[in-house]
């Protein structure tokens, strides 16, 4: 169905506001910087930066809003200092950090990303660790950071990344996290305090060591969709999820060790999920969920975490472009689907985030995780 004109005239307005800068290690027509160290420091808030194909050093992007979308072939290497810093966004600000490859050498990390204090939102889309040797790791921490969304974070075989996430709340969607066949290298991921919602998500712990696929301290976990975790299960077998805090999952949800330490406060049930992509001229998404549920779809720009009494889970979208594109009953092989079509004239790059709201008698309202898209 087509969007109504009050969302186009809301894209136009973050598209017409934001200034359009060519990041080029190569020096080729058009380029305005050859590093990206020194375009976000330069480019004002609000800025997108194109970058071309070619390997470029780290960069910090502090106190600015800003969207980085790589074009195929763009590669951060440890020989061009390869740490991504974002600090201190106000509550009004967003980083979007998109289709970024990382590569390694021995005991050197491919990738380093570090957020902290950050009141507004960081999101990372379409990354992809292509280190190929055993020994590479990639490290993903944020600290007091309010909003942290991860999309399709894939690693290559032999490659390894951990994450660690200190008074927030995250979610990481199409995620892949783990040490493959390394041992003794501690939990995968760690969360402290804060919330975390997890959606078809990967995470584990090869070895002998007594590690989990996730180390809750005093947090909130929610895990959905073909999500699959596993703990040690070498020589010390251990719980995919351990530590304190409370954890919810759906049933769809694998596990391929111990499942759930006795020390959190767990339940099994079912949960609605979305999943959206983009193909053919179409964004789209599809709400799944508890079955016989009536079910609606929302998208929005991203915004800040908000909740409605008597709903345990937050939406995460900006109230001034939501709009409700699908409704229905939520059957077996027959989930809730809407779309919008896009052509690309509001420019490239722009983050949407698409929730599912399901409800029955019984259960009340539930709110789905957030599912980043990102319009090309």
């Amino acid at each position: 169905m087509p969007y109504p004109s009050l969302f186009g005239v809301v894209l136009l307005a973050v598209a017409a506001n934001a200034q359009t800068f060519v990041v080029d290690v190569n020096n080729g027509p058009g380029t305005d910087f050859t590093t990206m160290h020194s375009a976000t420091a330069t480019v004002p808030s609000g800025s997108v930066l194109l970058v071309r194909a070619g390997a470029y050093d780290g960069f910090t992007i502090d106190g600015k809003s800003m969207r980085v979308l790589a074009q195929p072939g763009v590669l951060l290497q440890p020989s061009q200092g390869n740490r991504i810093d974002i600090v201190n966004l106000a509550a009004n600000q967003q980083v979007l950090i998109s289709n970024f490859s990382c590569t390694s050498s021995p005991g050197v990390p491919a990738c380093e990303v570090r957020g902290a204090n950050c009141q507004g939102r960081i999101l990372l889309d379409d990354w992809q660790l292509v280190a190929p040797l055993q020994s590479s790791f990639s490290v993903f921490e944020f600290s007091d950071c309010d909003q942290v969304v991860i999309r399709s974070l894939q690693r290559a075989p032999g490659a390894r990344a951990s994450a660690s996430f200190d008074q927030g709340n995250t979610v990481l969607e199409q995620c892949s996290f783990g040490f493959g066949f390394v041992w003794g290298l501690g939990d995968t991921i760690i969360v402290t305090g804060g919330t975390m919602q997890m959606t078809d998500c990967f995470a584990d712990v090869q070895g002998i060591a007594p590690n989990h696929a996730v180390f809750l301290n005093n947090a909130a976990l929610r895990v959905g969709g073909a999500s699959d975790l596993t703990g040690a299960i070498g020589g010390a077998p251990q719980f995919a999820i351990g530590g304190t805090g409370t954890v919810r999952v759906d049933p769809s949800v694998t596990f391929g060790s111990m499942a759930i330490a006795p020390s959190l406060a767990a339940t099994t049930v079912a949960m609605p999920q979305v999943v959206s992509s983009f193909a053919g001229g179409q964004a789209q998404a599809v709400l799944d969920g508890p079955l016989q549920q009536l079910g609606a779809l929302l998208v929005a720009l991203p915004g800040p975490v908000s909740t409605l009494p008597g709903i345990v889970d937050a939406f995460w979208l900006d109230a001034s472009s939501t709009l409700f594109l699908g409704f229905g009953v939520m059957a077996p092989g027959s989930p809730v689907t809407s779309s919008f079509p896009w052509n690309g004239s509001f420019g490239p790059g722009i983050p949407v985030i698409w929730q599912g709201l399901s409800f029955d008698v019984v259960g009340g309202f539930q709110i789905s995780p957030p599912s980043l898209l990102v319009l090309p």
